[in-house]
């Protein structure tokens, strides 16, 4: 049995085997893949749309940005403007 916990829009942001208290942010569920779906009071479901920014870890962000900011500079050098 895994417990979510859920927001005040309903979305999980943490799922745990480990018992939880009673509380009506916490739903039990049998499937442990439900962060960051939507609990409507009856069943899952997946958001229509996540901004890139819900998306992403920090870390990936860093990673993307990094990469587009060496694919400018490559493309800097490549027409000799550095």
């Amino acid at each position: 049995m895994f417990y979510a916990e859920i927001d005040e829009n309903g979305k999980c942001f943490h799922v745990t085997e480990t018992k939880l208290p009673e509380s009506p942010t916490i739903i039990k569920t049998d499937d442990g893949s439900v962060l960051g779906k939507i609990w409507d009071g009856e069943k899952w479901n997946v958001p229509v749309y996540q901004t890139i920014n819900e998306a992403l870890s920090e870390q990936e962000q860093i990673a993307i940005d990094t990469a587009l900011n060496v694919e400018y500079i490559a493309c800097l050098m490549e027409a000799s403007l550095i």
